[in-house]
């Protein structure tokens, strides 16, 4: 019922102990979607009070909300043919080329670059970022909630300088986008 309120469709919730194996992230627990499904944890249990759990597990769901809500789901290749004309070179892998091709339009969109990881992390940080600044703006009560998960997450982040380049880049534009120092 809340997943139907808060996207006029019902959406199916399931634990992180449920998500496919093609969909488990590096973090396990951390909640997630597959466009169809919102993957969370069990519980959350992370801070002293009760309240503050729920608060927290309420505003992830809210996220992963905001990808169906906000058009992260509704991706097409034509669209962004028109909006990037200079990103002909890209080519999405077809749906029917094997087994293992990936099923949905963003999967296939990734699939078709050099270094598809990379491409799915970057686009993750800064979809997450847009979905963060719309909650925040549509639904000022949730503010809070979102700066609390927020700094808790990036209290939970590694430091940068033992990393190799590339990982401390991608993690210095991850804790950023959480709020942290740009330095």
């Amino acid at each position: 019922l809340y997943t139907e309120g808060f996207t006029r469709r019902r959406i199916e919730l399931c634990t992180t102990d449920a998500m496919p194996a093609g969909l488990q992230r590096a973090e396990p627990g951390l909640p997630t979607s597959d466009g169809r499904t919102i993957f969370v944890p069990p519980q959350v249990d992370t801070f002293p009070e009760a309240r503050d759990n729920f608060a927290v597990y309420k505003a992830a769901i809210l996220h992963q909300l905001g990808f169906y809500a906000y058009g992260t789901f509704t991706f097409a290749m034509s669209g962004w043919r028109r909006r990037m004309p200079q990103s002909r070179g890209v080519q999405p892998v077809a749906a029917d080329t094997a087994d293992e091709a990936p099923q949905t339009p963003l999967a296939r969109f990734f699939a078709a670059f050099e270094q598809p990881d990379l491409a799915r992390q970057l686009f993750t940080m800064l979809e997450d970022t847009r979905i963060d600044a719309h909650l925040g703006r549509h639904y000022r009560g949730l503010r809070r909630d979102l700066e609390r998960l927020m700094r808790h997450s990036l209290a939970q982040r590694p430091a940068t300088w033992p990393l190799s380049l590339r990982q401390a880049l991608l993690e210095g534009l991850l804790q950023q986008t959480l709020g942290g120092d740009p330095r």
